[in-house]
């Protein structure tokens, strides 16, 4: 029987936080016309969260799972063995010293390097492939 465990999901509070900064930015955009003040402000938030909202939904909604074998499935089929990860580290999105539950994974293999952003509770994420990654280490290079 194939079962496969979903390790990473896209946040979806990224989506909604930015899609409502855009919708923000578009009020002040028409509703500030005659003011060059709600203009600009209008402009930057808009232009903004335009660019992460584009971003963020090209981002995969299940971008790592992980099969009976503990490979790492990536979500354009990629198959990452354990003993072929070198490195998996995260970083936390912030903001004003505010550290959000959502952020970047990178997963550095013996081939490549893959990072996906805007992943829920990152930190666990790559906590649970670094237990794998140590799990499935060859004991005899690490002398």
């Amino acid at each position: 029987m194939w079962l496969m465990r979903v390790v990473a999901t896209r946040s979806s509070g990224v989506g909604v936080l930015y899609v409502i900064t855009g919708i923000i930015g578009l009020l002040f955009l028409f509703f500030g016309s005659h003011e060059i003040y709600y203009l600009i402000i209008g402009l930057v938030l808009t232009l903004i969260s335009f660019f992460i909202v584009i971003d963020y939904f090209r981002t995969p909604g299940i971008p790592i799972m992980i099969n009976e074998q503990n490979e790492l499935i990536l979500h354009d089929g990629i198959i990452i063995k354990p003993d072929e990860i070198l490195d998996v580290s995260y970083r936390k999105a912030t903001a004003r010293g505010l550290q959000y539950h959502w952020g970047k994974v990178t997963i550095k293999t013996k081939k490549e390097t893959y990072i996906y952003g805007y992943i829920n509770d990152c930190e666990d994420v790559c906590m649970d492939i670094t237990k794998i990654m140590y799990q499935h280490k060859d004991v005899s290079k690490l002398d």
